[in-house]
């Protein structure tokens, strides 16, 4: 129950973090703000790396799902916009980027995963 929780917790950040670039938008360029994102996303991997407590767990869950909602949303505007002419093109190679990068993270954790390598938690079992 608690991982489904935490795990929750990405789409609370996504959305927070939506309502706020919404704001930021026109008044900062595309690249602060995927900068912005791409550092709320290193910083959630490197608090996650770190420790996996329950609340270091919480905050990556929210910095993802912040760093995303910065990420995503500018990257997929600004494919639409940078090159009209091309703009089906941008598109395609947009999503193909998302779903290839998406299957190739998830090939490269597949062995640990099948052979339950994770590192070890210092939470106990409730946790």
């Amino acid at each position: 129950m608690q991982a489904g929780a935490v795990s929750a917790l990405y789409g609370v950040g996504s959305m927070a973090a939506a309502r706020v670039v919404k704001r930021l938008v026109g008044r900062w360029s595309p690249a602060v703000i995927i900068l912005v994102g791409g550092a709320q996303m290193a910083a959630g991997y490197a608090i996650a790396a770190a420790g996996q407590s329950v609340p270091a767990l919480v905050l990556t869950a929210l910095l993802l799902g912040g760093g995303w909602a910065f990420m995503h949303s500018t990257v997929q505007s600004w494919a639409t916009a940078l090159v009209p002419s091309a703009r089906a093109t941008g598109v395609a190679m947009f999503g193909l980027a998302l779903y290839l990068g998406s299957a190739l993270a998830g090939s490269l954790a597949a062995g640990a995963a099948e052979h339950h390598a994770y590192r070890g938690s210092s939470c106990s079992p409730r946790c």
